[in-house]
């Protein structure tokens, strides 16, 4: 095991370094693919109920191309480090940005309903809108 760690680290930096210079797309999907189950995990351990995952995943792979295209080899860190904080800060950021609608459950629904209902029926022979 301790030889197949420093020969990963090995070929991720002539990855990189190799992507650097050129540029080339198809360097840039040999990263993706080889980090995309990373992204993935990611994804899946920060689901929710009320996103879907294919969602999550979208924003994590996003993520995931962002920090390949940022991502500085010089700092002698590897990328997964720089990679994790990057993608679950991405999907914290969507929940953030996508979690400000409320919805109320049901019975507050049809409260407000009802509501609205009886102030349209008192609103027209008081000429004004009902005080609470």
């Amino acid at each position: 095991m301790s030889t197949i760690a420093p020969q990963r680290l090995y070929e991720e930096q002539r990855l990189f370094r190799a992507y650097r210079r050129s540029h080339d797309p198809h360097l840039r999907e040999r990263l993706v693919e080889r980090y995309l189950p990373l992204a993935r995990s990611l994804a899946r351990r920060y689901s929710r109920g009320g996103e879907a995952l294919e969602d999550l995943e979208q924003v994590a792979s996003l993520a995931l191309l962002k920090a390949i295209d940022a991502f500085d080899l010089g700092r002698g860190v590897a990328f997964s480090s720089y990679a994790v904080p990057s993608i679950a800060g991405a999907i914290k950021r969507h929940y953030r940005d996508s979690g400000w609608m409320v919805r109320p459950p049901r019975d507050m629904q049809d409260l407000a309903v009802n509501v609205a209902r009886v102030s349209d029926e008192l609103l027209p022979p008081r000429r004004r809108s009902p005080r609470g």
